[in-house]
């Protein structure tokens, strides 16, 4: 079961939970169609199903997008400006997620 990205986040604030930043990379095709996901500035809100990125499968409502093809995401502040242009070019997404401490399997980025 997915818990509410916001409601892990606010128990972490508050000191009942601690979270850690886990790095995701996931190269998502857009030829066939959209990526597939929703997104309010560079968070992910939703991932759609039979979307690119719910086809790939490694992204997840609550990511927040750091780069684009390897361009820092948070000089722009949005998505859209960073595809490329050409929808025959995979787009690559690196995101941090949140995880809980028991939760993170795979590589954990080290306190800011």
């Amino acid at each position: 079961v997915n818990e509410d990205f916001s409601a892990a986040a606010l128990r972490a604030a508050e000191g009942e939970e601690e979270l850690l930043k886990k790095s995701v990379t996931a190269t998502l095709s857009r030829e066939d169609g959209p990526l597939g996901v929703a997104v309010s500035g560079l968070l992910i809100t939703a991932v759609h199903e039979g979307g690119a990125a719910h086809l790939e499968g490694s992204l997840a409502v609550g990511d927040v997008i750091v780069e684009v093809n390897g361009k820092d995401a948070g000089m722009e502040g949005e998505l859209g400006p960073l595809l490329p242009p050409a929808k025959a070019t995979p787009v690559r997404l690196k995101v941090v997620r949140y995880v809980k401490r028991d939760d993170h399997a795979a590589e954990v980025l080290p306190p800011a």
